[in-house]
């Protein structure tokens, strides 16, 4: 049975509620998954990092300072202190740092694509091994008793991860959607026209309704 107009439109209707759900937790953990970019990336596109990553960032390095939590043991409070602090002062420098060159490469009038998530700071260092360098020292931390740093630090691994993800499955999309775009502007007439089944429109599939003869078909230039 073929699949009715309203199911079509349910499944592209709920396909857009979850690419709007996954955008909006994408903006939500971006400040985190930086945290720890900052260290290994540079040239952030400026929709990439906002002033809502600094925010969101000093607020979770925030949280974790907050004793209430019990995170951490008495003992290492002062050192969780510190790191935290190191931390934040390096957030907001970064931020500085990232705005400057933004300015410099307008005003040299060089495009940069505004949702870049950076460059590597270290070119021999790959995105595995700048991903497991925070991951490693986050559990070294947690085991000696810095639990709220070192958690925080695995966290943004994995929030960092998953946008990574995230952005290759949206460019993918996005490489599709160019290259069947392309197919149907060198097909669509043609295969309309002399009713050309798939294996001669690289794949292009026309659905021409039987009632619509060649005159009819001719039309379409």
């Amino acid at each position: 049975m073929s699949e009715s107009i309203f199911d079509n439109m349910e499944k592209r209707l709920n396909s857009a509620l979850t690419n709007a759900l996954l955008a909006t937790l994408a903006s939500l953990i971006r400040p985190i998954a930086t945290l720890t970019e900052i260290f290994f990336r540079k040239e952030m596109g400026e929709r990439y990092f906002t002033a809502w990553n600094v925010i969101g960032g000093l607020m979770m390095i925030g949280f974790v300072r907050m004793p209430v939590w019990g995170f951490d043991d008495r003992d290492v409070r002062t050192m969780t202190n510190i790191f935290a602090g190191i931390w934040a002062v390096c957030l907001i420098l970064y931020s500085y740092a990232n705005r400057q060159e933004m300015i410099k490469r307008y005003s040299k009038g060089k495009a940069w694509h505004s949702y870049n998530c950076g460059i590597p700071s270290f070119e021999k260092v790959g995105i595995i091994f700048e991903k497991i360098i925070p991951a490693v020292l986050g559990i070294v931390m947690y085991y000696f008793g810095v639990k709220s740093i070192g958690g925080l630090l695995v966290f943004s691994v994995m929030a960092s991860l998953w946008l990574r993800y995230r952005e290759a499955q949206l460019f993918r999309e996005q490489m599709f959607n160019a290259i069947d775009s392309r197919i149907e502007q060198e097909n669509l007439q043609k295969a309309i026209v002399e009713n050309l089944p798939p294996q001669q429109t690289e794949g292009l599939m026309a659905y021409v309704p039987k009632y619509m003869g060649d005159e009819m078909r001719g039309m379409i230039r």
